[in-house]
Order: C-alpha cells, then structure tokens, then sequence
C-alpha cells in the first residue's frame, strides 16, 4: 500500500472502532444501545440508529462494487438506501450490527488491495473520482455517526 493508500484506510478503520480525532468511533456509539433503542425513531428525527447503521452499509456496499469496476451498482434510488425498521428483535440488531461491520470489513479489504493510480480515475457515472469518493464516504460515517449519537441520548 502507498502512504496515500494507507492514510485513507487509517482514516476509514478509524471510524468503526479506533480512535478518530473527532471522538467516539461508531462501535462506541453502539455500546448499549439494544434493539429497542436501534429502531426507535425520535419525534421530529427521519431515521432509528437501525435505519442509519443499515443506509451506512448499503453506502459502504456502493464504494465496494465501484472500487471492483462495477459500472451498473447502483444505491441512490434503491430500497437498500434507507430500509424502513418497525421494530427489531434481539437476533435482527444483531445482524444490522454485523452487517455494518463486515460492510466496513470489505470495504477496508478493497481500500488496501487498491493500486494507488485508481485514485485520480473517474468514478463509472460519476463526475467524481476515487479518492473525493473515499473521502465523501468517511465524511458521511461521520456525519451519521453524529446522528446516532445524539438519537442514543434522546432513547436512553
């Protein structure tokens, strides 16, 4: 792997459970929170933490396919994009858990067999490339796991 390589992982494998510099990773964020917490929805919020682990994977799930050179995977207008959650049993937490995690897993496992010159090469139906593309999908786990952090304040 290349420095630049290195660092966008680094960074990446942070946000699920190292030590990002702007707090909590979301495997910290998670600690506690059951499944009846994961698929409540606040008053006046959009989403349960269970709807934005399960959106963050299905974006992880984009970068991986379009990392492997698949021009046609597609999650904007899908149904995997944001998947409505009523309630949760113990066993299904478990698996958006897990899901997330081997989502982050895969990603990682994309991100370090990568050679660097795909970087600056145009993403298949974007007008973005790889690296705005990497960094887009760390600022967006970062931005949802604000969210998440603060819904476990608010159903706790």
């Amino acid at each position: 792997m290349t420095e630049e390589i290195k660092r966008i992982y680094k960074n990446i494998a942070a946000l699920y459970d190292g030590q990002p510099w702007y707090g909590d990773n979301i495997s910290s964020i998670l600690a506690g929170v059951s499944a009846q917490m994961a698929s409540q929805r606040p008053s006046k919020l959009n989403h349960s933490i269970a709807e934005i682990m399960s959106h963050l994977t299905a974006w992880h799930y984009f970068v991986i396919e379009k990392l492997k050179g698949n021009e046609a995977y597609e999650v904007w207008d899908t149904a995997l994009n944001w998947q409505s959650v009523a309630a949760l049993s113990d066993g299904e937490w478990q698996k958006v858990k897990d899901d997330l995690q081997k989502s982050y897993a895969l990603l990682l496992q994309q991100i370090e067999q990568m050679p660097e010159s795909l970087l600056t090469s145009v993403v298949s139906g974007r007008k973005y490339n790889f690296r705005l593309m990497l960094q887009g999908i760390a600022q967006h786990d970062i931005y949802h796991a604000g969210q998440m952090a603060i819904i476990k304040k608010l159903v706790s």
